[in-house]
């Protein structure tokens, strides 16, 4: 249209996206004269179909304004101050001005270069070497934050000594609270730290939304996402809960929670949680080198669990040592007969030859 400039337009198929485009470049050009002469049989299946897709559109509009009248305006408050419980809320920015800050505020900090320019060291943030799989350090990387990458065996960040981090997305919310493993990390983080916090990560792409209005009953039914989530800050008063919308939303809650809070020490956080010796050293195998796709494979395998695994692997070389252990000596290492009866089935379970 602005290459060709026109003047008149004559429509052969009645299109609502043409017609949008058209109103938006006679709004454009200001004054310019714009006739639009739109050709359609009475009666037809054209005209049903285009006026079927603008009752859709419409439908649409409806639905955002009726969005928008319950959206949850942020106060622009210190999430730190908030999570102590200290601080009064500010007051809000001028409205229409919000959803232009929050899309703008990378863009105006140049990415990395907005914290190194004023002279600050790099904050640092402890991450655990398995979230590299995500794109949330790269995001955070650009954001100008130092990462060191460790093993934890608490949480999934660590952003100060007292404050510790364990990231969820959706579908891994749902699985973590189906199997109970949410709850063994919830409570090992109140165990070592202060401020424990569940950080639940929203696709940009998805509603934001951890239920849609389809799956919400008239009854509160306990097997429901927002019914295990409740139930998990009724047990753990001390977790915090923050919901976040995006990576780039979680790098700003990140540098915003590290204001005022003394930088983590790596060594520190990687120690926290791992048993020790009647020495004061790590007991067994973690106080050596480990293979860490090995021990990915091994807290995979039936049975094993977030309390035996470091016995096997203290016990065990190799993976494959697994299996010449008898039922006997997997039940002493373990410390259960249910879960060395589920590894040894699995383990000795026969497998049908392939045939040409």
């Amino acid at each position: 249209l602005w290459d060709l400039r026109p003047c008149f337009v004559v429509l052969f198929d009645p299109d609502i996206a043409v017609i949008r485009q058209l109103e938006v470049y006679k709004a454009e050009r200001g004054d310019a004269p714009l006739r639009v002469f739109h050709l359609r049989y009475d009666d037809s299946a054209e005209t049903d179909q285009f006026a079927e897709g603008l009752a859709r559109e419409r439908r649409s509009l409806e639905s955002l304004i009726g969005d928008k009248a319950h959206i949850v305006l942020p106060e622009l408050q210190d999430p730190a101050q908030k999570l102590l419980g200290t601080g009064a809320p500010q007051p809000l920015l001028p409205a229409g001005m919000l959803g232009v800050a929050a899309d703008n505020a990378i863009t105006r900090r140049g990415g990395a270069r907005g914290m190194g320019g004023r002279g600050q060291a790099p904050r640092r943030i402890v991450v655990d070497v398995r979230e590299f799989m995500s794109n949330l350090p790269a995001v955070l990387h650009q954001q100008g934050l130092e990462l060191v990458p460790v093993t934890l065996e608490v949480g999934d960040y660590v952003l100060s000594p007292e404050m510790c981090v364990e990231r969820k997305a959706i579908p891994d919310l749902r699985q973590s609270l189906s199997s109970g493993r949410l709850y063994t990390q919830a409570e090992a983080m109140t165990k070592h730290y202060r401020l424990p916090i569940l950080l639940i990560e929203f696709d940009r792409d998805r509603a934001f939304a951890l239920q849609s209005a389809a799956e919400m009953g008239d009854d509160i039914r306990a097997d429901a996402l927002g019914s295990k989530v409740a139930l998990l800050a009724l047990h753990f008063p001390r977790l915090r809960i923050i919901w976040s919308r995006s990576l780039h939303a979680t790098a700003a809650i990140f540098r915003d929670l590290k204001t005022n809070q003394d930088e983590p020490d790596p060594l520190a956080a990687a120690s926290i949680g791992v048993p020790v010796g009647p020495d004061g050293a790590p007991a067994g195998a973690m106080g050596a080198v480990v293979n860490q796709s090995a021990e990915d494979v091994l807290r995979r395998l039936p049975g094993v669990t977030e309390g035996n695994y470091r016995q096997l692997m203290a016990s065990v070389d190799c993976i494959a040592d697994l299996a010449t252990l008898t039922k006997e000596e997997l039940e002493n290492i373990m410390d259960g007969k249910a879960a060395a009866k589920r590894l040894y089935e699995w383990l000795h379970a026969p497998v049908p030859a392939l045939t040409a």
